[in-house]
């Protein structure tokens, strides 16, 4: 069954949820030993297994925030088994394993499609608030530690999203009336970023949740899984034997120009770092979201052709980091790494990866790609409502408010050599008549 269709099946008014509670707060899979290194690496974590108990008790506290409204809303209660299923995102423990569970085998069967050699893998999740994934190989295997932090913030951006579906599909020339206020959307935003930005739980009161029906809810749900898969998709490109190459090639990978960064303190962000140390972590980032973008375009997760919500959601965490980066680069004296690609860079070519059709996108990887058309895509296609989604992110997340004040500050001392290029090459292309 596609993703897709999974999604839609579980939205039914008036019918029972199965209570499957599996294995408690651990995310089954199939290979045991890399269960037991992701039962390692918390034990290594003080309180790593009472923290996450602990920590996933917030899930059901936001499942009983949407319970509440429902029950207040106008024929809500009939809709309460719907909103109680996992691939609902709306909270709970239980509910957010099954999550892990079900995007992992999603993954690991579109992958199993790719020429990409993605290792057998397990996901875990992790009690962090902060907005961050990563992965560790564990003999042949690799082990995905999903921060709960993360998850959530997610779930907020996405359900925000749903919430102005309508104008999205009208930016930029107008807001619609219906969709929810623009300050409600700016202040939800907002929250999340000043949350995220100071290590607080973005579930913690007050509970931001938003009720959505009909196609704004189905919409919600698969982007909800997209992004959750994209972000699955991306820590398991760092270990992929093949990358993405021209004419719909693969090549092998090269370690020694697509490495991941080693960094054991932040104190190491603010090192003078070799430039080819910088494009090789920036090498290695994209890569593995190219590889991402490929796994997401197979079935059961691709559908072989784009959606607007699989799009949006496969963009939703590198919207999410660049209103971190740049709230972080104008309201902070931090620096701001070297680890990973400037944020907008990632947010446009995971439109451009995911938003085009096939046939487009071979153009762009051909080795002599025909001349592109400069005409906007069609009115709600994937490819125009991922440019609109770039254009609601830049006001919703603050984005290009927090880029002038940062532009104004000065980077010189706080971002990479290859971040402060790419940045002035994008203010030269957006002064170009």
């Amino acid at each position: 069954m596609l993703a897709f269709d999974l999604v839609r099946a579980s939205i039914h008014p008036d019918e029972p949820t199965g209570q499957d509670d599996g294995d408690g707060p651990i995310p089954r899979t199939h290979h045991s030993d890399l269960r037991d290194a992701y039962l390692d690496a918390l034990d290594l974590l003080e309180g790593g297994l009472s923290a996450l108990t602990a920590d996933l008790a917030a899930e059901d506290a936001v499942q009983a925030a949407f319970q509440r409204d429902l029950a207040l809303a106008p024929n809500g209660a009939r809709w309460a088994s719907s909103f109680a299923e996992p691939l609902a995102f709306a909270g709970g423990a239980r509910q957010l394993v099954r999550q892990v569970e079900v995007c992992a085998s999603a993954v690991a069967a579109s992958a199993a499609r790719t020429p990409a050699g993605i290792p057998r893998f397990a996901c875990g999740l992790w009690p962090d608030p902060r907005p961050a994934a990563r992965s560790f190989a564990a003999g042949d295997g690799v082990v995905v530690l999903l921060n709960t932090g993360l998850l959530a913030a997610l779930r907020i951006v996405v359900q925000t999203v749903a919430a102005s579906i309508r104008t999205l599909r009208e930016l930029p020339e107008r807001w619609v009336d219906g969709d929810l206020p623009l300050g409600y959307q700016s202040g939800a935003m907002s929250d999340v970023l000043e949350r995220c930005q100071t290590g607080r739980d973005v579930r913690a009161e007050p509970i931001q949740i938003s009720i959505h029906t009909g196609g704004a809810d189905l919409f919600r749900r698969h982007a909800m899984l997209s992004a959750y898969c994209q972000v699955i998709a991306h820590e398991l490109g760092h270990w992929a034997q093949r990358r993405p190459g021209p004419d719909d090639t693969w090549l092998d990978d090269n370690p020694d120009f697509q490495r991941a960064a080693r960094v054991t303190s932040p104190a190491q962000w603010a090192q003078p770092i070799d430039e080819v140390d910088e494009l090789a972590t920036a090498n290695s980032e994209n890569h593995a979201d190219a590889i991402a973008c490929e796994i997401q375009t197979r079935p059961p997760l691709g559908p072989g052709y784009p959606s607007p919500s699989q799009v949006i959601g496969a963009m939703a965490p590198w919207a999410l980091h660049s209103g971190l980066w740049w709230a972080a680069a104008a309201h902070t004296d931090k620096h701001l790494g070297w680890t990973h690609p400037y944020p907008e860079i990632r947010l446009g070519l995971t439109a451009l990866r995911l938003g085009q059709p096939a046939s487009e996108l071979a153009n762009l990887r051909a080795s002599r790609p025909r001349p592109v058309a400069t005409e906007p895509p069609a009115p709600g296609t994937p490819a125009d409502m991922a440019l609109k989604f770039q254009a609601w992110s830049e006001v919703m997340l603050d984005i290009a408010a927090n880029r002038q004040v940062a532009l104004d500050r000065g980077l010189e001392s706080r971002a990479s050599t290859w971040d402060r290029f790419t940045i002035e090459v994008d203010r030269r292309l957006k002064e170009l008549p």
